[in-house]
C-alpha cells in the first residue's frame, strides 16, 4: 500500500484509511461547511447568533463587514477570517490535485479587499462547486484485500524466478493486476508472453531461436533436437548430466505444448473469453512453470 506522506499517482493502489488521512477528509468537510455558512451570512441568510465569528472577534466586538447593505465591503477583521479559513484549505488541497480551487482561493484573495459581501458570497459559492466538480474528476477503484494483495505482488512467483526471468516476472506482474481487475481475457494474455520468453529460452538451449514464427513450428524443432540428443547424447555431457538436462528440456517442451494447444491459440486468435477464475488457475500453472525454470536456466 502507499504511504500517507507522499502523492498518489496514476495506477498507485491506496487504502481507504490512507485516503482519508492524506487527504483529511474530516478537515476539508468542516472547512466548507463554514465557509458555506459565511457565504449564506453575506447574503444576510442566518440570523445574527449563527454568524461564524471566531471567538476572539467575539471577545473584541469587531465586524466582519462595513455595515448590513449588501454592497459593504468586509473589515480587516474580515479579511482575517477568511484567510484563516480559506489560507490553510490552499495547502490542503494540494495534495488533491485541485488546481482549479486553488486558483480559485488565491482569486478570492486578491479581491477580498474590494470586493461587496455578495460578490464575494459568489466566490465562495462559486469555490465550493469547483471543489466538488473537481473531486468528481477523480475517480478511485475499489478492491478487497486479497485483489490488493493481488494487485501489488512484485514478485509473485519468488525471487528467484523474478531474478532468472525478469521480463516475465513483468508479464506475470501485469496478468495478477488484470485478474485482480477482473481483467481474465487480459490475464491470459499476458501469462502467454511469459510463456513465450520462457520458449525463447529453451530454444536457445537447444541451438535454435525464437522470434515471430508460431509457436507450433518452434515446438517441432525443439522436439527434434531433444530426439537427436536422446539417441546420440548431448556433445560435452557425460551420461547423468545429459539425462538430467534431458529431463527438464523435454518437461519444459511438454508443458508449452499444453499451453499451446490449452490456452495461447485461444487467447491469440480471438476464440473465447476468460472469466477471472480461468484466469487466476492460468497464472498460477504459467507461475509455476516459469518457476520451476528458472531453476535451471535463465535469460
Amino acid at each position: 500500500m502507499s504511504s500517507a506522506a507522499g502523492e498518489l499517482h496514476p495506477g498507485e493502489l491506496c487504502s481507504l484509511w490512507d485516503l482519508m488521512i492524506k487527504f483529511d477528509v474530516r478537515l476539508l468537510i468542516v472547512r466548507l461547511s463554514h465557509i458555506e455558512r459565511f457565504e449564506k451570512e453575506l447574503c444576510g441568510h442566518l440570523r445574527p447568533e449563527e454568524r461564524p465569528l471566531e471567538p476572539q472577534m467575539k471577545s473584541l466586538g469587531e465586524p466582519l463587514w462595513a455595515n448590513d447593505s449588501s454592497a459593504a465591503l468586509t473589515t480587516e477583521a474580515g479579511r482575517k477570517w477568511i484567510w484563516a479559513t480559506i489560507g490553510p484549505l490552499m495547502d490542503e488541497l494540494k495534495p488533491l490535485g485541485l488546481t482549479a480551487c486553488q486558483l480559485e482561493i488565491q482569486h478570492i484573495w486578491n479581491h477580498a479587499d474590494r470586493w461587496t459581501r455578495l460578490q464575494l458570497a459568489d466566490g465562495f459559492a462559486a469555490l465550493r462547486w469547483k471543489v466538488a466538480a473537481e473531486l468528481n474528476e477523480k475517480f478511485f477503484l475499489f478492491l478487497d484485500k486479497q485483489d490488493a494483495e493481488l494487485f501489488e505482488r512484485e514478485e509473485p512467483f519468488g525471487s528467484q524466478m523474478a531474478g532468472a526471468f525478469p521480463s516475465a516476472n513483468q508479464e506475470l506482474k501485469d496478468a495478477a493486476q488484470c485478474i485482480s481487475l477482473g481483467k481474465g481475457t487480459a490475464a491470459v494474455f499476458h501469462a502467454m508472453r511469459a510463456v513465450e520468453i520462457g520458449i525463447r529460452v529453451v530454444a536457445r538451449e537447444v541451438g535454435k531461436s525464437f522470434d515471430v514464427q508460431q509457436w507450433n513450428d518452434i515446438l517441432n524443432q525443439i522436439e527434434s533436437v531433444l530426439g537427436e540428443w536422446r539417441r546420440n547424447g548431448i556433445p560435452g555431457l557425460l551420461k547423468p548430466d545429459k539425462d538430467a538436462k534431458l529431463e527438464y528440456l523435454s518437461r519444459a517442451a511438454a508443458e508449452i505444448g499444453y499451453f499451446k494447444d490449452g490456452w495461447r491459440n485461444y487467447v491469440s486468435h480471438n476464440k473465447r473469453p476468460y472469466d477471472t477464475l480461468e484466469a487466476k488457475s492460468i497464472y498460477e500453472h504459467v507461475g509455476s512453470f516459469m518457476k520451476i525454470l528458472s531453476e535451471h536456466l535463465s535469460e
